[in-house]
């Protein structure tokens, strides 16, 4: 079964920025169950947490925080086109979303 999962990282710094930045990911993962999507979603979140410099001696460093969601593919056979994930949204998300980061 194929399963899109939603992974939510989110940022720190050294140097406190306010407001936090947050990075929503949606994966495609190939699994036997849904507990089995999120386990190898959850690893595959933690192998990509980064950390690097930015300018001003800031330090910047993504975390996984956690699984925000998990649907399953209907479809055996992907092809271009096919809905992997999808959410219900309320306006002021959509608003939030809408809203260029500096």
């Amino acid at each position: 079964m194929w399963f899109g999962v939603s992974l939510l990282y989110r940022s720190t710094h050294l140097i406190p920025i306010g407001d936090g930045i947050w990075e929503e990911v949606v994966l495609l993962v190939q699994a036997s169950s849904r507990d089995n999507a999120e386990k190898i979603a959850s690893e595959f979140a933690k192998s990509r947490e980064v950390e690097y410099d930015v300018a001003a001696g800031d330090r910047v460093i993504w975390i996984f925080d956690s699984v925000s969601g998990i649907c399953e593919v209907e479809q055996e056979e992907l092809q271009s086109g096919i809905e992997i994930f999808s959410r219900f949204l309320r306006d002021s998300e959509v608003a939030s979303m809408r809203t260029k980061l500096e």
